[in-house]
């Protein structure tokens, strides 16, 4: 047997398997944070969904996937600011969830609602900052505060008007 066979062998193991699953690469907390316009401590208050056209989809079977028109929103209570880029901070934002996730409004509604975290975003529209891992524990807050520190000395907060449960403020 020749060396080229174990040595594709090892690399046919080592490649992540993409079997019909949705997912994204792991990225590290500190490079979450470091791009993110938006570092919010808050409660999710509801969690809802639209279809591309912008209507409320109520049927709480309905789904959310590659291909799918539907998408899945967090409506968050802010309790605390760590750091914005928005002129002014923001009291409740509306996440609009990634659509590649497979999920199920209901499934969704009876895991998140009521849930606090702190949550990772960007942009006016306050996007997560990555697909994956944007929402995290409370009890990662000492973990994150030194990241915010470090961000706060890199931007400084921005004139940028930002959305605040679906409307344009800071004007």
């Amino acid at each position: 047997m020749s060396l080229k066979l174990p040595a594709l062998l090892v690399v046919l193991c080592l490649m992540p398997a993409r079997a019909g699953s949705t997912s994204v690469e792991f990225m590290p907390l500190e490079e979450i944070v470091g791009g993110s316009d938006h570092v919010l401590a808050a409660k999710i208050v509801r969690v809802d969904m639209v279809n591309r056209l912008g209507l409320q989809v109520r049927d709480r079977t309905a789904r959310t996937g590659p291909g799918l028109p539907n998408q899945i929103r967090l409506h968050l209570e802010i309790g605390e600011v760590l750091f914005t880029t928005c002129r002014r901070q923001p009291r409740r934002v509306v996440v609009p969830l990634w659509q590649a996730w497979h999920y199920a409004l209901g499934t969704m509604q009876d895991q998140l609602q009521g849930s606090t975290g702190i949550f990772l975003l960007i942009g006016a529209g306050f996007d997560p900052a990555y697909p994956n891992d944007f929402q995290r524990g409370m009890a990662e807050r000492e973990r994150i505060e030194p990241l915010v520190d470090a961000l706060r000395l890199q931007r400084k907060q921005s004139q940028l008007s930002c959305k605040e449960g679906g409307t344009v403020t800071g004007s």
